[in-house]
């Protein structure tokens, strides 16, 4: 029930959000309303007819366009799903932290889900995150829960078709499955059991991912399971100019050292743009892993949470890649005005939850230590591992805000353990303390009751 509470907390909020700020899509938010609406309107996934992509990898645009072939595209129909989507993460991410780290915690999380601003901003987009985010959790509950069966193929094989859903929305995710074995490992399960779960595991996903692959193998004449973006972005992630952050003129920089880039197609570029990128990387081991670590440091520690701000309420004229120049949010509006408030608002929330999720991995990797409980170290190896994925994956190619994302997801599951073990902690301390006090208050005013034998005598020979 406190569930369903924090849960109706979280929907109210995102209705008044959507109400009060009435969003438009640019940019890539803008493309993946596109495509959707091209899957139902032209039978593709298409640029427009006859220009198919792989631009953007298909999960999220699937599920607008099997509502639009429903009851038809409408803005608010955008709008509702981008709300369901961001409650269910509330709902699905105190699921995954009740089965890892407890009910209390679980509470705690989906209270930190529900009141984020970072998360109420992004109920107002049209955004891939809305679909992986919890797809990622519920491939997260399923497989804690199954550390207490002695087999679980059925939950493996739905996990696995849960993650390639994620994955099909953020390709980052596709790896994501590596922690089915590892932790349930740690949980004790028996190698055999474990190796078919892990294999139905891997079916499930790849079930999902193969027709993507095919669909490019035949359409565009380049099999891939991701998006064609990932060899743009190993590219400006890795060569002699790289900054770590998105280059807006890295087709011109890799025209300059790959000639056969210009004309290509976009399979073509993006193959071009990763085999430019691991040439590099090769030939310049040493500027690779000093650029992976600045890019690491940067996601960790440089960037703000602004950018969701910035394509909720203040991107104006933004037209490539691909969406007609237009303002996020038409108009004048409180927020334009007080831009700076906003700011330091998702400054500092940022901060206080990596902040909390940092104290909560300590605090779960030594509950895990001092108890040497089976599920609670692979409950840490799960959680902090999950934490720590993706910022080691994200800094392999570039780094922009919008790739913390996932990070800040996973983090809310820690900070939800560390605000229950620090109220327990403070409660104990208080309680100790009065334990302590206690006898000491008894015994003074036992003392103040007690007289002492002068006057004792005294009153025995005036009654005398």
């Amino acid at each position: 029930m406190r569930l369903a509470g924090v849960a109706f907390l979280a929907l109210t909020l995102r209705v008044a959000a959507v109400l009060w700020i009435p969003t438009q899509p640019v940019s890539d938010f803008w493309s993946f309303v596109h495509l959707a609406r091209g899957i139902v309107e032209q039978g593709g996934y298409h640029w427009a007819p006859r220009a198919p992509t792989a631009m953007f990898a298909p999960g999220y645009p699937l599920l607008l366009a099997a509502a639009f072939a429903v009851v038809g595209y409408s803005a608010t129909l955008v709008k509702a799903i981008s709300i369901v989507l961001s409650v269910l993460l509330v709902v699905v991410g105190a699921l995954a932290a009740r089965s890892l780290v407890g009910a209390g915690a679980a509470l705690a999380a989906a209270v930190l889900l529900a009141l984020d601003p970072r998360q109420i901003l992004l109920s107002l987009l049209s955004a891939t995150e809305l679909l992986a985010a919890p797809t990622l959790f519920v491939f997260v509950w399923l497989l804690a829960t199954s550390w207490r069966s002695e087999r679980a193929l059925g939950r493996a094989l739905v996990a696995g078709v849960v993650l390639g859903v994620s994955a099909l929305s953020r390709p980052v995710g596709g790896f994501v499955w590596v922690f089915w074995p590892v932790a349930s490992l740690v949980a004790g399960k028996r190698p055999r059991a474990l190796l078919a779960e892990t294999a139905l595991v891997l079916i499930g996903l790849y079930a999902v991912l193969l027709p993507w692959g095919t669909r490019n193998a035949i359409v565009l004449d380049r099999f891939t399971v991701s998006s064609m973006n990932a060899g743009m972005n190993l590219f400006m992630g890795n060569n002699d100019r790289a900054t770590g952050g998105w280059t807006q003129d890295w087709l011109e920089q890799l025209a300059a050292v790959r000639p056969d880039a210009i004309g290509a197609t976009e399979a073509q570029v993006d193959a071009i743009a990763a085999d430019e990128g691991r040439r590099w990387i090769k030939a310049n081991p040493l500027r690779a892993a000093q650029l992976y670590f600045a890019k690491l440091r940067t996601y960790l520690f440089v960037f703000t949470n602004f950018e969701i701000a910035y394509w909720a309420i203040f991107a104006t004229d933004v037209s490539p890649p691909g969406s007609p120049a237009g303002d996020a949010l038409p108009g004048p509006h409180p927020l334009k005005e007080n831009s700076e408030l906003v700011a330091d608002v998702l400054r500092e929330t940022y901060w206080l939850l990596l902040g909390l999720g940092a104290l909560g991995a300590v605090l779960l990797a030594w509950k895990a230590w001092r108890t040497a409980d089976r599920y609670w170290m692979a409950s840490a190896v799960t959680l902090i591992g999950l934490t720590a994925y993706f910022p080691a994956m994200t800094s392999i190619f570039i780094v922009v805000d919008r790739y913390r994302w996932p990070m800040l997801d996973a983090l809310t599951l820690l900070a939800g353990f560390a605000v229950v073990q620090s109220a327990r902690g403070a409660r104990s301390f208080l309680s100790e303390r009065h334990q302590k006090e206690q006898p000491a208050a008894l015994a003074r005013e036992a003392g103040d009751r007690v007289p002492d034998r002068a006057t004792a005598r005294a009153r025995s020979s005036r009654a005398r």
